[in-house]
């Protein structure tokens, strides 16, 4: 899809005459360029197709493909030839003649826009593709000229209609070869590998449920088991909640005990929940394990920025982004965020002075969404919270879409069938696209020196100084990376704060003790005034209660990783490529590391620091560890404190009766039903 034009960066402090106008990286390429590379390509034909860790199976479909449309072009030739020999000139034949026309017109660009992807092998391809359909389709003619010299008209049409025929046999051909290179790779890549990664690990002892058939592996069991824990409601005192959300994984482990092994579809998973192998697999000094292949309605959403990207691009991301969520930069936006939440609290104040009441009720899940939305726009990118709402929209229904195709199959190249669901979802990508460089565009066109030095200013500053030759190669970004990690940020910054809002809530209310505990301690350092950074760094109980939330209901329950190469990881060896699941939850949960109190709300265990909570450090795994640590933890922190302080300061709170508890993963945890909360004000 084509950008719009930004325009030319601001000009420097002191009045200088700017350079000339320069387009952002990564908006244009040039406009010849005749260096062929060897070596597989990111992309070819498709966005990420064959992928920049594509294998060599992939790529020899890759370079298939571009011969069969090659081949496909002159035997459409040949066809359209044979088509106007022909003595038939009804309206019919006509119609047929323009639509082999048009089909080879566009397969024809189909192998230009391939060979300009500049790979040697392409190129070869295509050459070969050529030559092949051209020899294909003259053979028949050669063979009829043999034994007709002299051809008449009958001849010609004769003539023609053989080229047809061999157009057509050619065509067939070339389908059939292309339909078995991608049965040989797809074979080779989900079923006899895949096997064989199942065999390896069967050998070690890892054991687990027998998939339900090459396809679906163990699909249909998952579906069945959620669909009869969905129906059944939980008390709001229980929080074992893995038997409601993930039935399958709570039988599997009774069944077969840790790590066991399950089918996703056509991916074999094993599933690690004991604190050796996932310190070693999250720590991952060396780079060996690398996330897993996300859903591609997950990559819509969130994009390929910060939490998706790996390897030296992981590495330059992070040092670009670091600086905006520096601990000096995040006490300033404290004001903002109070801002946001005084606008919000005064509506409840406002309703509740209305009511005939003591009490209103107010669906905080609904409310903490909007509120951290506002949040994230403001602190983050400096957007109207209009434009907020649009980026927002599109992603929940992205999520929705995901949350619908998570179980089922993912055939290679199916994401670019359109079919309804894949119409939709590329539409909501360019509408989100578009809104996002709307936001970007009004941030480069602002009046003043520089581009502000909040996250979207970071990212543009390292975009447009690259072009001036003011930055190193490892703190670049160019516009469609910048364009993910707003993707990224918008959605991480405020779904995950926003449910860790909700369920501070709803602990609060369940725990009504360690509500006026919290809110004695902030009216002892913070008064009625609202809180700065100063005040909330005192705040050591507040701390203590969202770790403790975060223990019992993370907003992410499940990590995924898979090494790059054979790892030994405890006594499994694992061979490349196995998809690891970590647990969140169930680590959670572990007696032996968090004491008999595991399935307690207790929020003193983190009295000594997160550290000294369980018997081995690094045991909370609420914004994970190690290198891929949550970069924005200290932001959701901040800013968690903030909202809560505030809403304790002028509110008591309890469940409502209307409250089901009904935890669900879509995608986060959150609670299916919302969280109504009966709020009732101090001054009442």
């Amino acid at each position: 899809m084509a950008m719009p034009m930004p325009m030319p960066p601001p000009p420097p402090p002191g009045g200088d005459t700017p350079p000339a106008p320069m387009m952002m990286p990564g908006m244009a390429m040039p406009m010849m360029g005749m260096s062929f590379t060897w070596g597989h390509r990111a992309v070819v034909l498709f966005p990420r197709w064959p992928g920049d860790r594509a294998g060599v199976g992939m790529y020899l479909l890759c370079l298939l493909l571009v011969l069969a449309l090659a081949a496909l072009v002159e035997a459409l030739s040949a066809a359209s030839r044979g088509l106007e020999l022909s003595r038939s000139r009804g309206r019919q034949r006509q119609l047929l003649a323009a639509g082999v026309h048009a089909a080879r017109m566009g397969l024809a660009y189909l192998v230009m826009l391939a060979v300009m992807s500049f790979n040697a092998g392409v190129l070869l391809a295509a050459v070969a593709g050529h030559a092949a359909g051209f020899l294909l389709a003259r053979s028949c003619l050669l063979g009829s000229r043999a034994a007709a010299p002299e051809i008449d008209a009958a001849g010609a049409a004769s003539n023609g209609s053989c080229r047809a025929r061999a157009a057509a046999m050619a065509t067939l051909l070339l389908l059939l070869a292309v339909a078995a290179a991608a049965a040989w790779v797809w074979w080779g890549r989900y079923a006899w590998r895949a096997r064989a990664v199942a065999r390896r690990l069967a050998a070690q002892g890892v054991r687990g449920p027998r998939p339900g058939g090459l396809l679906r592996g163990c699909n249909d069991e998952v579906r069945r088991r959620k669909a009869e824990a969905d129906g059944v409601a939980m008390d709001v005192g229980d929080h074992d909640y893995l038997r409601r959300i993930v039935p399958h994984f709570v039988a599997w482990k009774e069944q077969y005990g840790t790590p066991f092994l399950y089918w996703l579809g056509p991916q074999p998973r094993i599933c690690v929940s004991d604190y050796d192998s996932v310190k070693q697999i999250l720590s991952n000094k060396y780079g060996h394990f690398v996330k897993n292949d996300a859903h591609p309605a997950i990559v819509s959403m969130i994009g390929k920025g910060l939490v998706l990207v790996e390897g030296a691009d992981w590495v330059r991301h992070r040092r670009v982004l670091s600086p905006a969520f520096a601990m000096d930069k995040l006490k300033v936006m404290t004001k903002t965020m109070a801002s946001c939440a005084e606008c919000l609290i005064q509506g409840w104040e406002d309703q509740a002075s209305n009511s005939k009441s003591i009490e209103v009720e107010v669906e905080f899940s609904k409310q903490f969404q909007d509120l951290t939305a506002d949040v994230i726009c403001r602190t983050a990118f400096g957007s109207s919270s209009e434009k907020g709402k649009e980026v927002f929209h599109a992603q929940k229904q992205l999520q929705a879409i995901a949350i619908a195709t998570v179980l089922n199959v993912q055939l290679p190249g199916f994401k670019y069938v359109p079919t309804k669901r894949n119409r939709c979802k590329w539409m909501l990508e360019n509408k989100l696209r578009n809104t996002l460089m709307q936001i970007i565009q009004s941030r480069i066109t602002s009046e003043g020196n520089g581009y502000g030095d909040d996250l979207l200013g970071v990212m543009l500053d390292a975009c447009f100084s690259s072009e001036q030759g003011e930055k190193r190669d490892e703190l670049i970004l160019h516009v469609d990376e910048i364009i993910d990690e707003c993707k990224t940020f918008f959605f991480a910054g405020q779904e995950t704060t926003s449910h860790l809002l909700t369920w501070t809530m709803f602990l609060l209310s369940v725990y009504p003790e360690w509500q006026d505990r919290l809110r004695e301690e902030v009216l002892r350092e913070c008064g009625k005034e609202n809180p700065n950074a100063d005040m909330l760094s005192k705040l050591k109980e507040m701390t203590v209660v969202l770790l403790e939330t975060l223990r019992f209901y993370p907003p992410v329950i499940f990590m995924l990783r898979k090494p790059i190469t054979d790892m030994q990881v405890g006594r499994l060896h694992l061979p490349r490529g196995t998809a690891v699941v970590i647990p969140i939850p169930m680590l959670h949960r572990d007696k032996e590391v968090w004491g008999d109190d595991a399935d307690e709300f207790n929020p003193l265990r983190f009295a000594n620091g997160v550290t000294r909570a369980a018997k081995i450090p690094h045991a909370h795994l609420g914004f994970s560890i190690g290198p891929r640590s949550c970069i924005g933890q200290n932001f959701a922190m901040l800013e968690a404190k903030l909202v809560m302080a505030m809403i304790l300061q002028k509110f008591s709170f309890a469940l409502s009766p209307k409250y089901v508890h009904a935890p669900a993963d879509l995608i986060t945890l959150q609670p299916k039903f919302g969280l109504p909360i009966l709020l009732k004000s101090l001054d009442a």
